[in-house]
């Protein structure tokens, strides 16, 4: 009798347990709808993800014109002459490269091309190729502040803006500290490199450089963070990213995916790890996992007597609506913000006339449509439909239909696909 009772008090136990681990679970998983790690994958919707700004990507260099790949960059960059790859992007917290990929990544910029790195460390197999060491060491000059916010800007007068951009960190949609890198480039022992300043966060430390090597260039951003989904939802954030990526010409550009993960691969052998390898070397996950392992092995030993169906679990409905097709302005067609997205469309249109045209469009004037008319080759007639539409939309106080909206695209429309 006495075992009958003792073997009823441990399955009781068993499950009692059982449940407030599945609890704890329950609680949890409802606390976390998002997940808030870092990936910076150009697939990944959740806040630290980049798949704006693989969108935007996507409408800013062209159709066709950029490619992400996951070959080592001896492989990617070996037929760069042929391919007319001229811009390399790589968005991650940190760069791993192995010498070989480095000596590609060198010789494909000192061609003439350009690669833009943002991570929170410059790699150290480029440290000595472009003088970053500091003092000797393999490390570079950088160092950190540990704030939940930070604010940056532009050296150039006409990127930079009187209010800076302010960028915030956060974890379960609550404010977070985070680390925010900048350059240290006031070490005695060694010569500066070259290098020319672009952007910096406050109060004046220099996160954006653009340092010359050969006949190409490197430019470098230590806070990868700016540009993943969270922070691209801030139109002010959105503005800032326009201006970081006008540097690079519209050509055909790879995104570097394999060297945001270390040690991915080893020559040409495959040295991914196991699904539990870092699981088993954090002590408290490996502890959750032995007490995980434990309780099931006594559910399974004791037979709980009570048996339930599994409960299925129901994915979360996922967010097709939000597609950007060329602008950024797409993001207020959900809203059904036909003025607004107008006025996105037409700053768009005039970063392209600056870009393409180096043409200067503070004054909105005759003088300036009749250059766009002329360096174009689209009909002066054609150019002020343009601008005089984007005016009737800019002041009116009667809300811009859809009919509106669309004679608006069809103008910018013409002038895109038909301009020299």
């Amino acid at each position: 009798m006495k075992s009958k009772n003792r073997t009823g008090i441990i399955i009781t136990l068993g499950i009692a347990l059982m449940a407030l681990l599945v609890f704890f679970i329950y609680i949890y998983s409802e606390k976390q709808k998002h997940d808030w790690f870092e990936t910076y994958k150009p697939d990944d919707k959740e806040p630290y993800g980049a798949s704006i700004i693989s969108t935007l990507f996507k409408s800013y260099f062209g159709a066709g014109k950029l490619s992400i790949g996951t070959q080592p960059l001896r492989k990617a960059l070996a037929k760069s002459d042929s391919s007319g790859i001229k811009n390399l992007i790589f968005i991650g917290g940190n760069m791993f490269l192995e010498k070989e990929d480095a000596d590609t990544l060198l010789a494909f910029v000192a061609k003439g091309n350009i690669a833009f790195i943002a991570a929170q460390y410059i790699p150290e197999e480029l440290n000595s190729a472009l003088n970053f060491s500091t003092c000797g060491s393999s490390e570079s000059r950088t160092e950190y502040e540990e704030d939940s916010t930070c604010q940056m800007n532009f050296y150039h007068p006409r990127l930079g803006t009187q209010k800076p951009y302010l960028f915030r960190h956060a974890y379960l949609n609550k404010g977070s500290l985070y680390e925010w890198s900048y350059f240290n480039f006031e070490s005695a022992c060694d010569t500066l490199p070259r290098y020319e300043r672009l952007g910096y966060c406050l109060p004046n430390h220099l996160n954006f450089i653009r340092v010359p090597y050969e006949k190409g260039y490197f430019y470098f951003h230590l806070n990868p963070l700016v540009f993943t989904n969270y922070e691209l939802l801030s139109e002010p954030c959105l503005d800032y990213c326009e201006k970081v990526f006008s540097h690079l010409p519209h050509e055909k550009t790879y995104w570097d995916e394999h060297d945001r993960i270390p040690m991915q691969t080893h020559g040409d052998k495959s040295m991914t790890k196991g699904p539990l390898t870092y699981l088993l070397s954090q002590a408290p996950l490996r502890w959750a996992w032995y007490t995980l392992l434990s309780l099931l092995l006594a559910y399974f030993l004791f037979r709980a007597a009570r048996r339930q169906r599994i409960i299925p679990v129901v994915l979360p409905n996922e967010n097709t609506s939000l597609e950007f097709v060329q602008t950024v302005g797409s993001l207020y067609f959900q809203q059904n913000d036909h003025q607004k997205l107008c006025l996105q469309k037409m700053k768009l249109f005039l970063l392209y006339v600056r870009s393409r045209y180096y043409l200067q469009t503070n004054l909105l004037d005759d003088q300036l449509f009749k250059k766009i008319s002329v360096k174009s080759q689209i009909p002066l007639e054609h150019v002020i439909k343009i601008f005089s539409l984007y005016n009737a939309y800019q002041h009116t106080v009667v809300e811009v239909d859809a009919d509106e909206l669309i004679a608006f695209h069809k103008a910018l429309d013409f002038f895109y696909r038909n301009c020299k």
